[in-house]
């Protein structure tokens, strides 16, 4: 008997993770993706003009390819762009959702929806899932609703809250921040980048790793946190980027990056525990260093396709020794032996 393929709906397949996502996944699931105005192609992927606010063009695609899973990656991911352009904030960040969802639960498809480590404050740091939302931006007030909705409502869904993911766009006219960074280090060009948001970064395709092992593992109905199980600013991410790749990063300068906040102290954490996940899925995340060591070597092997399962296998060799280590540590010490 013929195995069925899974099939995976992108909504937003033009957006840096959607892009992503679907570079990642084409390799186990058949992989649709709708864009609005940037189409994009990418090999063995479906991709065809969509607007998502309407809701009887959302219900018609659904019902038609009938996708086991369907990721929302569309909206305004720019605490700044959010804050000079609310409405359309509010529009895309969540107008969207409420129609996909409402078809996702009736034609039986999980929904992902990513959110972010940005819903927090920023004054504490080491979030965990169960903490309560109290972001002082538009971005962070626009995901913690849509979290809220989606828990509240959707009867089969997955909420991935993410900290800052790094990689390249597949759009030729976007340039994401991690591809400016390999620009300015390779041109010895100045780059001014923030020292001040401490965060952890992970390459994007950990995100499809996740989201693949999740439906293997038949996870759904939960809110996770997904990051590094570190934290850096940007600054010290850039230089630790430029030792990874062996690239000088003498040109890169420390700066603030410009974001409202009423926390006393100019700096904010954003840490997010992902011990949840981690034990869910049965891996050990990285840490910022090894994220960046796995991009470098995805990047430099002549077989990537074949780096992926060895990888993945010595994640999980390392959370199985991680527990090993923990079990050893909580057994009780026998008593010496007593003298007859």
């Amino acid at each position: 008997m013929v195995k069925k393929i899974p099939t995976v709906l992108i909504l937003g397949v033009s957006s840096f993770v959607g892009s992503n996502l679907a570079e990642f996944l084409r390799h186990d699931f058949h992989v649709i993706g709708t864009y609005h105005d940037h189409p994009v192609r990418i090999p063995g992927v479906l991709t065809f003009a969509c607007d998502i606010l309407k809701k009887n063009v959302i219900k018609s695609i659904i019902l038609h390819f009938r996708p086991d899973i369907t990721i929302y990656a569309i909206g305004l991911s720019s605490i700044q762009d959010c804050r000079r352009h609310p409405h359309l904030a509010e529009t895309l960040n969540t107008g969207g959702v409420y129609n996909v969802s409402e078809f996702c639960d009736r034609y039986k498809s999980l929904f992902i929806y990513f959110s972010s480590a940005f819903v927090f404050h920023g004054d504490e740091g080491n979030y965990l899932e169960s903490d309560n939302p109290d972001s002082s931006t538009v971005f962070g007030h626009s995901k913690s609703s849509v979290e809220f909705y989606i828990q509240r409502t959707s009867i089969n869904y997955l909420i991935l809250r993410c900290g800052n993911l790094y990689g390249r766009s597949f759009h030729p006219c976007q340039l994401t921040k991690f591809e400016e960074l390999q620009n300015a280090c390779f041109n010895g060009q100045e780059l001014v980048v923030d020292n001040h948001v401490h965060i952890g970064h992970l390459d994007v395709f950990y995100l499809g790793m996740i989201i693949k092992l999740c439906w293997d593992n038949k996870i759904s109905n939960r809110l996770f946190h997904v990051s590094t199980t570190d934290q850096m600013t940007y600054y010290e991410f850039a230089k630790l980027y430029a030792e990874v790749f062996h690239q000088s990063g003498e040109h890169i300068r420390p700066g603030m990056w410009p974001v409202n906040s009423n926390v006393d102290s100019d700096n904010l954490y954003f840490r997010l525990d992902t011990a949840n996940l981690a034990g869910q899925i049965n891996i050990t995340l990285p840490t910022i260093k090894e994220s960046l060591q796995f991009t470098y070597e995805r990047w430099h092997l002549d077989a990537p396709d074949k780096f992926w399962p060895d990888y993945l296998e010595k994640a999980r060799k390392a959370a199985a020794a991680a527990q090993d280590n923990a079990n050893q540590e909580a057994k009780p010490e026998e008593p010496p032996p007593q003298n007859a």
